[in-house]
């Protein structure tokens, strides 16, 4: 009889309080369902065991390392591409002051910043202030065919998978801490693609 109650009460709660935010907040969904479902918080191991043998401090780092980089290995580099000397960005892909102070008033300040941070509360403030530079560093990018490399760059980090990871190949995944304008930017490029195979 209490089991039975337990499980109304924790539909109820559903309900009621987590399952609007499923996608609209999906930050919030995961966090109620975990609390309700009594899951314990993931976390990167200290040490993983191989057999008799414990791997923990910089070899463990290089073991994820190496484990990550795997994946890349079987893909050849992109050679660079020469753009026809007639070819011009269409007048309505380049943004506009507005846009970009938009997109930079919208960003979540509690997402991280990638490695060389400007921290994403004074992106978020000063909009109005950066907007005019970054729209005109944005808008020379795209008319020149290029994404700057520093916006490339990112702090990966080994999230897992399930509670206590043993294996980094099958209870590891990579999660990439990119540069917050780098972010705005590809925001804009992924909507012109979008646009052009909708």
């Amino acid at each position: 009889m209490v089991v039975k109650e337990i499980k109304r009460a924790t539909k109820t709660y559903y309900k009621n309080n987590l399952e609007d935010t499923k996608f609209g907040n999906p930050r919030k969904w995961w966090k109620g369902v975990k609390a309700i479902s009594r899951q314990n918080s993931n976390t990167i191991p200290s040490k993983l065991t191989f057999g008799t043998r414990d791997v923990s401090g910089i070899d463990l780092a290089e073991m994820i390392n190496d484990t990550f980089l795997k994946v890349v290995e079987v893909y050849e580099p992109l050679k660079p591409h020469n753009d026809p000397t007639d070819f011009a960005v269409p007048e309505n892909f380049l943004l506009t002051t507005e846009m970009v102070s938009q997109m930079l008033s919208s960003l979540n300040s509690k997402k991280f910043c990638g490695l060389k941070p400007i921290p994403i509360v004074i992106l978020k403030e000063m909009s109005s202030l950066l907007a005019p530079p970054l729209t005109h560093i944005f808008n020379s990018a795209l008319i020149e065919g290029h994404f700057p490399a520093q916006w490339k760059q990112a702090n990966v980090c080994p999230v897992p998978k399930k509670y206590r990871a043993k294996d980094p190949e099958k209870d590891l995944r990579p999660i990439s801490l990119t540069s917050p304008v780098g972010k705005v930017y590809e925001r804009h490029l992924n909507s012109l693609l979008l646009q052009q195979v909708g």
